[in-house]
């Protein structure tokens, strides 16, 4: 009996990356799959306050869509895209499936040696090791409300 290999577009789970001299970053294997799968080989990277998101292409265009349907008239939008827009970066895996940490986002985000990449499903986040443990405890302590949180989100809208 052939068994399939499951196809992977997900991005799951949580690693430790060294960061290379060149800034460079190699991606976790499943990672890499998830890209190979989706057909793309560039991330939209956004610098947010504290850590950054890197969203395959394809998944970043479908975020983008959902903005365009915004009206630019409305002030908060329009600052709020001005903002989001001005953080973005579009970064290529290369064929080793490794991707470059900009000089900006080391200093800011104080990346030297090490990075930790959190998948979130449709994109992954990289953070600063020490903000990343800070923000582990913090997400424990908060679990619970969290998780009712969200139950809620999700039975109102599947009452919608």
């Amino acid at each position: 009996m052939n068994k399939s290999r499951k196809k992977l577009i997900s991005i799951l789970g949580v690693s430790a990356h060294k960061i290379g001299p060149s800034g460079r970053i190699a991606l976790p294997s499943d990672f890499r799959q998830a890209l190979v799968n989706r057909g793309v080989n560039r991330l939209a990277v956004i610098s947010y306050q504290d850590c950054l998101q890197a969203w395959p292409i394809d998944e970043w265009e479908k975020q983008a869509e959902r903005y365009k349907k915004l009206s630019l008239d409305d002030i908060r939008v329009r600052e709020y895209l001005r903002w989001l827009y001005s953080n973005l970066e579009p970064i290529d895996v290369d064929p080793q499936g490794r991707m470059m940490l900009l000089d900006k986002w080391q200093e800011r985000f104080e990346l030297k040696e090490r990075v930790i990449l959190v998948g979130m499903d449709n994109f992954f986040e990289m953070w600063n090791p020490e903000q990343y443990s800070w923000k582990t405890q913090e997400l424990e302590r908060e679990f619970s409300a969290n998780r009712d949180y969200v139950a809620r989100l999700i039975e109102s809208r599947e009452k919608e």
